[in-house]
C-alpha cells in the first residue's frame, strides 16, 4: 500500500502514481488490449489539453480548442454509417472528394469542377462564367459577347420556348 504515491523507474524514466490517482509515464506508453474511459472523461492532447476526445452518453466529440486548425491527414479518408455499410463522404488523393446520399454518389468534385448526379436544385441564380452569364428564373442568358437568352415561359397551359439574340422575348 503506497499512501503518498509510487514512484517506478529512475528519475525521468518510468512513471508516478500520485496519492491522488494520477498516472504520469515518461515515454511511450502502449495500452494492450483495450482503453476504457466512461461518459464524460475526456482524453485530452497537447501541453493545455487542447484537444480531446470524449463521449457524452448520446454523442461523441474531437474538440479542438487549440489556436490552429484541426487537420486530418490521409491519403484516403472516409465517412461511413456506423454499421460500415454506406459510405457519406469520400476524399481520394488526387482524385477529388465524393458526397453522399444513403449510400448512393450524388456530388463529386474533378480537376474542372463539379458533377451532380440526380436533381440539382437552386434556390438563386447560378453564374455560368464570370462575364456576367447565369441560369435563374428558367432563364439561361449568356451575355459575354452580347446578348442571348435561351427561356420558356407558362401562357395558360402551354409552355413556351423561345430563343433570342437580342432580349428575351
Amino acid at each position: 500500500t503506497a499512501r503518498g504515491g509510487l514512484e517506478v523507474g529512475a528519475a525521468g524514466v518510468g512513471g508516478t502514481i500520485s496519492s491522488g490517482g494520477n498516472v504520469i509515464f515518461a515515454g511511450i506508453t502502449t495500452v494492450g488490449t483495450a482503453l476504457s474511459l466512461p461518459d464524460n472523461v475526456r482524453a485530452k492532447f497537447g501541453t493545455g489539453g487542447d484537444l480531446s476526445i470524449y463521449h457524452n452518453g448520446s454523442n461523441s466529440f474531437i474538440d479542438d480548442q487549440g489556436t490552429g486548425a484541426l487537420q486530418v491527414l490521409s491519403n484516403e479518408f472516409y465517412v461511413a454509417n456506423a454499421a460500415n455499410t454506406q459510405t457519406m463522404l469520400r476524399g481520394d488523393e488526387g482524385a477529388g472528394v465524393k458526397l453522399y446520399f444513403a449510400g448512393s454518389e450524388k456530388i463529386k468534385t474533378h480537376n474542372t469542377g463539379i458533377r451532380v448526379t440526380g436533381i440539382a436544385t437552386v434556390t438563386s441564380t447560378i453564374y455560368v462564367n464570370l462575364n456576367g452569364s447565369s441560369i435563374a428564373e428558367n432563364n439561361l442568358n449568356f451575355r459575354s459577347a452580347g446578348k442571348a437568352y435561351i427561356d420558356h415561359g407558362t401562357t395558360g397551359q402551354d409552355i413556351d420556348f423561345r430563343m433570342s439574340h437580342g432580349s428575351a422575348l
